[in-house]
């Protein structure tokens, strides 16, 4: 008995470890452990406090971010796509008159080589513009927005794995930042698995776990191999971005090794 206040107070402490900052304590006779679970009780307050800040101070980044991936997107938009419009305009112009005029073939093909590598410039530029511009969670809602993610990147080629989409659960009424959170993690999870490993097949599942604890699971599975370790240490852009948005969103994320390659799970809270 004689050792439970101290329990109580080391109890708490192992608590805000954890992110649990709020621990009710009891009563203490003695002067110096009242003293002491009044300062764990005020760090407490202290901690949740700062949490608190820095998560609106990163959706305030996030924001902007944004904001500058919009403005970024359009200037591609305008200045390289309409330039690489008429790079492909002039080469074409220049093949058909070689055609005509029955010069050396060398300068139609080399006509065609420059329309061929403006067309490879010009989808590069369009998959980069589909990243930066507004997510389709605003647009379609998230249940859309996610099959018309899976279908784009089905339908760029038939040689890419194969993608295994899994909706659970009522996604209706998700919206805002939850749903551009959600889109954004399956966005960048699918195109590190597409791109960086060998996968023949990726699943992504999406699930809507109702109830008190209100929360969103995007769980995105490969058979590709890799190292988890790595992984999950990278500090590349793409994944220190869904890090600080599911971070933003009061949730967790997770990097696992899975029985053929690697599984990367986040879980956004939607109670309010």
């Amino acid at each position: 008995h004689a050792l439970a206040p101290a329990r109580a107070i080391v109890t708490a402490l192992q608590r805000m470890a954890r992110g649990q900052y709020r621990t009710k304590l009891p009563r203490f006779r003695s002067m110096e452990l009242a003293m002491i679970g009044s300062a764990v009780g005020e760090l407490g307050g202290r901690l949740e406090e700062a949490t608190e800040q820095r998560a609106a101070l990163t959706r305030r980044l996030i924001e902007i971010r944004d904001d500058e991936r919009r403005a970024l997107a359009r200037e591609l938009h305008d200045e390289f796509g309409q330039n690489l419009s008429a790079i492909l305009a002039f080469a074409n112009t220049i093949e058909t008159a070689s055609a005509k005029e029955n010069h050396d073939s060398g300068i139609a093909q080399d006509a065609r080589m420059i329309s061929q590598a403006t067309h490879h410039l010009m989808a590069s530029l369009r998959d980069a513009l589909k990243r930066l511009r507004n997510p389709l969670p605003e647009e379609l809602g998230l249940e859309a927005s996610l099959v018309n993610l899976v279908d784009s990147w089905r339908s760029q080629s038939a040689a890419r794995p194969t993608i295994q989409l899994d909706l659970r659960g009522n996604l209706a009424d998700i919206s805002g930042p939850a749903a551009t959170t959600a889109y954004r993690v399956a966005q960048e999870c699918l195109t590190n698995a597409l791109r960086h490993g060998a996968a023949r097949e990726i699943w992504l599942r999406i699930e809507r776990r109702a109830g008190e604890d209100d929360a969103l699971l995007i769980r995105v599975e490969d058979d590709g191999g890799g190292d988890a370790a790595r992984v999950a240490q990278s500090t590349g852009f793409g994944l220190t971005g869904i890090r600080e948005r599911v971070a933003a969103a009061g949730g967790s994320l997770s990097i696992l090794p899975a029985s053929r390659g690697l599984s990367v799970a986040a879980t956004i809270p939607l109670a309010a």
